[in-house]
């Protein structure tokens, strides 16, 4: 099974957001579930897609 992770930045591209608001949202459990491995912060494609999905729904 694979999974792409995208970093914060690229996350950022794909939402069309800032890095910064993505990192706002994740500081106040907002947006996309997040991946931490060691030190560093993930998100799964899937989830992004997911995530625009029930954007567009609401």
């Amino acid at each position: 099974m694979k999974h792409d992770l995208v970093s914060p930045a690229e996350a950022a591209q794909i939402l069309k957001v800032s890095p910064r608001t993505i990192e706002r949202w994740r500081t106040l459990s907002l947006g996309p579930p997040h991946v931490r491995l060691g030190r560093r912060v993930w998100y799964r494609r899937e989830r992004l897609d997911e995530y625009i999905m029930v954007q567009e729904q609401s």
